[in-house]
Formats: structure tokens, sequence, C-alpha cells
């Protein structure tokens, strides 16, 4: 199991973009990807998971999946949605990792490449 969290405004907004998605049964991914300098967080709606790649979760209502990879080094992380007069933006605190984004993925805040459809 991963304890990843997702804060509740970070759930408000995950909801908010899947109402927005032709389907409403979506997981919400979250991954690691390699970088040049170690690793990039990506969070993207998926339609499927693979019980034997995936770890599955949910969290007030929303079904979070995990491939077993990234799964070790998302432990403990938290996922929150920050708006500001920039506009929004997910963001990721995990305490056991440094990666090249570091402020998240920037869904909501005038397009985002994770896959969201922000």
């Amino acid at each position: 199991m991963v304890n990843l969290m997702l804060t509740d405004k970070a759930c408000d907004k995950v909801r908010s973009l899947i109402s927005q998605q032709d389907s409403h049964d979506l997981l919400l991914r979250v991954y690691l990807t390699a970088a040049d300098h170690g690793y990039r967080y990506g969070m993207a709606f998926d339609e499927n998971s693979d019980p034997a790649q995936d770890i599955e979760m949910a969290q007030n209502g929303i079904k979070i999946v995990v491939d077993k990879e990234s799964a070790g080094y998302l432990d403990g992380t938290q996922i929150d949605y920050v708006e500001s007069l920039d506009g929004g933006g997910f963001t990721i605190n995990n305490p056991n990792l440094k990666v090249n984004n570091g402020a998240g993925c920037s869904c909501g805040g005038g397009g985002c490449g994770c896959g969201c459809g922000a």
C-alpha cells in the first residue's frame, strides 16, 4: 500500500476536472518518470489499471492508481491544489524525493501537460 494523500482542495479540483471529461468513471494516475537530473512527477486520468503493475486506492471518492515502480518513491506524498493571482496548480510535497518540477503539475493554470485535460 502507498500512503499518498490528496488535500480537500486537490480532491475538489480533481472532481471538477473529471466532471469535464467524456467519461466520469476515471482513475487519477500519479507516477514518476526519469528526467535529466532525477525524476519528474506526472498525473493523468486513466480508464483502466492493471493489478499486476498498479496499486489502486481511493480517497474521498476519487480512485487513485500508482504503478508499482513509482509506489515506493511516492509513499508519504501529499498533493494539494493552490490558487494564486497567476492561476492555480497542483503542488506535490514528497518528503522522500527531490524532483525537477517540485511545484508539481500546473493543471488548471492555462494548460497542462499531465494529460488531465486542463
